[in-house]
């Protein structure tokens, strides 16, 4: 099987970078970036199982949720 990678990439935007420096909780920032259209690891992970590049065992194993 070939390795690939999964990725989460948080644009920080104006609205974020506010949110940031106001001190907002990680609940709250993290709100706003999906809103902004921010994907998660696991997102991008599940996508990579739906496509058959790789296994849920192995996203599992990667994720930490052992």
């Amino acid at each position: 099987m070939i390795d690939f990678g999964i990725f989460e990439i948080l644009n920080v935007t104006d609205e974020i970078k506010s949110e940031i420096m106001n001190g907002e909780s990680s609940i709250q920032i993290k709100k706003e970036a999906i809103e902004q259209g921010y994907k998660p690891l696991i997102v991008d992970g599940i996508r990579k199982v739906i496509q058959g590049h790789t296994t849920l065992e192995e996203l599992n194993k990667k994720l930490l949720f052992i």
